[in-house]
């Protein structure tokens, strides 16, 4: 027969020997984005953005706001961006939303996927702070340029943010052709567009980088939506 094993006493179960922790819920007590709320209803985001964190869990385990610091980082692995945001303060935060600001930076922000994630610490416990699942948002381009505008047949220039880097696939779309910017070499806020073939008239616009568009849609009337009529441009 074989010996029989004796394993040692247990002298402590869990943090500071309080057991295990027994949760009612299928719910994990982990901080968990589950959704955007976006300005005017809008499908991307765009710089200075105030954007709503929806999800459970922000306040912590005691649900109480203020025992907890909450910061939330903004990353893309393509611009290799890791910006943690200002910590956010306990009036714009509750257990289940957060409201953070986009930064207004379209030198170092440019278009394309991003994730945000949710970092929530205990005061003064660094050791025991919790992230959050990162979660995809778009970052649009808008064009800067005031429009509507008219322009003669031929070259279209234009100012946009955030700024365009090479590398990236940029276009202008008219109504529905789209024409390919001219060749980006450097970081810039200026792009142009050949529109000699393009025929005269009144067209809708969007600006597209990374297959991401500028918004054309005014969505703030989910019942009514229309385009904006800003996003004009005619071609004499």
């Amino acid at each position: 027969n074989e010996a029989a094993k004796a394993p040692l006493p247990v002298l402590r179960q869990g943090k500071e020997g309080a057991g295990p922790r027994a949760v009612g819920s299928l719910i994990r007590p982990y901080p968990e984005i589950e959704s955007f709320i976006l300005p005017n209803n809008q499908p991307v985001a765009l710089l200075g953005d105030q954007v709503q964190i929806l999800g459970h869990d922000f306040a912590g385990e005691t649900g109480d706001k203020n025992a907890v610091t909450v910061t939330v980082r903004l990353s893309s692995d393509r611009w290799q961006v890791a910006r943690d945001l200002e910590a956010i303060p306990p009036a714009q935060r509750d257990q289940s939303s957060v409201h953070a600001k986009i930064p207004n930076d379209p030198a170092a922000l440019p278009a394309g996927l991003y994730t945000l994630s949710v970092r929530v610490m205990p005061n003064g416990k660094p050791d025991e702070a919790r992230s959050s699942n990162s979660a995809p948002l778009l970052l649009a381009p808008k064009i800067t340029t005031l429009l509507p505008a008219p322009f003669a047949a031929g070259a279209i220039a234009l100012t946009v943010s955030p700024q365009v880097q090479p590398g990236q696939r940029v276009s202008l779309i008219l109504g529905s052709r789209e024409l390919p910017a001219q060749p980006i070499t450097a970081t810039s806020a200026a792009v142009s567009f050949d529109a000699r073939d393009v025929a005269p008239g009144v067209y809708k616009v969007r600006l597209r980088v990374d297959g991401i568009d500028s918004l054309l849609v005014d969505r703030s009337d989910p019942k009514a939506l229309k385009f904006d009529p800003s996003q004009e441009i005619t071609i004499t």
